[in-house]
């Protein structure tokens, strides 16, 4: 095989040669959540900068119309409309539940209080250490003292 004839060859295969699909760093993927387009209510992500123990999320808030990408929401009164990546489905309860009442006993006579039982009460509250010292706390943080 001489000089031309590899030339050729080689001309040939690089023209076969195709590119492939150079891959996307800078795109991220955004994750939807998949109960977002039946929710009635939506937490907004706050994207600004948050002190500490500030939530991420504000909320709930409830849903006026949507479409694919875009949500309105009533966020104070006011329409807000919102991109689908800020938000996160709320799931409401319904508030049918009602909760039960416990209901106190309560004795048919009420009994004064002397001054007999006052220092029953007091005798009852001492508190003492592992030591054995007894604590007495002042009277203005004794409940039910003034």
């Amino acid at each position: 095989m001489g000089p031309s004839e590899f030339v050729n060859q080689l001309r040939e295969h690089f023209r076969n040669v195709r590119s492939t699909e150079a891959s996307r760093h800078g795109k991220k993927k955004i994750f939807v959540f998949k109960d977002l387009p039946t929710a009635t209510h939506v937490f907004l992500r706050t994207d600004s900068a948050k002190s500490s123990l500030q939530l991420p999320y504000e909320g709930p808030f409830p849903v006026i119309s949507r479409t694919d990408k875009i949500y309105t929401i009533s966020v104070k009164g006011k329409e807000m409309t919102v991109s689908v990546y800020r938000l996160k489905p709320a799931y409401i309860f319904e508030e049918n539940v009602t909760p039960k009442k416990v209901e106190e006993e309560t004795s048919p006579h009420k009994t004064r209080e002397t001054a007999k039982n006052k220092t029953a009460i007091h005798e009852q509250r001492q508190v003492q250490t592992r030591a054995g010292r007894n604590v007495r706390f002042p009277d203005r943080l004794q409940l039910g003292r003034r």
